[in-house]
């Protein structure tokens, strides 16, 4: 799971980077991602 977000978050900040234009909607999916993957992990950091 660790290794799936972070390939996210490589897509999503490579994706900004290429799209000069599109980087506002890229930073607005980033942060959706940010719940999912706590409530993914939130077992592992009880």
């Amino acid at each position: 799971n660790m290794v799936f977000f972070k390939y996210i978050h490589e897509v999503v900040t490579a994706k900004a980077k290429a799209d000069g234009g599109r980087s506002a909607l890229s930073s607005l999916l980033h942060p959706l991602l940010l719940p999912y993957a706590v409530w993914i992990f939130a077992p592992f950091w009880k």
